[in-house]
């Protein structure tokens, strides 16, 4: 299991990073950083209105002020809407600027101040890279018809791009479960049930093992 680190779900916990459809947009990093007014916010999967004024800086600096470690995961080109069929999920064809996107906030959170994005992170007063280990591709690409397109294409697309680019960067896949899609990757188990069924898993996470593939218990809710 991991030591001290804090989950973002690059604002996930307030307003699910998906977005619910091709017309009901993913959050977007690059629209969150910068002066508060200038932020044009998004409406929310659950309805109501985000403005983004905790963008993706004050997430880093939420982490520096816990002392936490973050794992960043990213939008991997699904929506909510997935259950339709066909799903709503960006066909491989298509993919290239989203993964491009990633390495973007990446370089952005991590590059130096001289590079094209590092040099935005400084203009906005933070000219030293945030510490950045895990990367998640995606959230609950389990959900409705996820899986096809996660293990087929998506989910391969970002873990290459990130590897090569960022070789000390971590991947994580975001199955939900124990499993995981790539031989060593790290997984994010949720769970969302009633407490019996919470109680009942009594002694469940002692038993895992997880030597191949290291497993955050990122969402367990009743």
């Amino acid at each position: 299991m991991f030591p001290s680190l804090f989950e973002l779900h690059t604002s996930n916990g307030l307003a699910t990073s998906e977005g619910e459809s091709f017309s009901h947009q993913q959050w977007k990093w690059n629209e969150t950083i910068g002066p508060l007014t200038k932020r044009p916010g998004r409406l929310g999967d659950w309805g109501y209105q985000n403005t983004d004024g905790i963008g993706l800086i004050e997430y880093f600096q939420w982490c520096d002020d816990l002392e936490v470690e973050p794992i960043l995961a990213v939008w991997a080109g699904l929506y909510l809407n997935n259950y339709q069929t066909p799903a709503d999920v960006i066909p491989e064809s298509e993919l290239g600027p989203y993964v491009q996107d990633v390495l973007n906030e990446l370089e952005f959170i991590t590059g130096p101040a001289d590079s094209t994005y590092g040099a935005i992170r400084a203009s906005l007063g933070y000219p030293e890279p945030w510490k950045l280990t895990w990367v998640e591709i995606g959230n609950e690409d389990h959900i409705g018809d996820g899986p096809t397109s996660y293990t087929g294409y998506r989910y391969a697309a970002f873990q290459t791009a990130i590897n090569e680019k960022f070789p000390n960067l971590r991947v994580m896949s975001s199955t939900g479960d124990f499993t995981a899609v790539s031989p060593g990757s790290a997984t994010d188990f949720h769970e969302y049930a009633r407490p019996d069924l919470m109680a009942g898993q009594f002694g469940y996470f002692d038993n895992r093992v997880t030597a191949e593939h290291p497993t955050l218990i990122g969402e367990y809710v009743s």
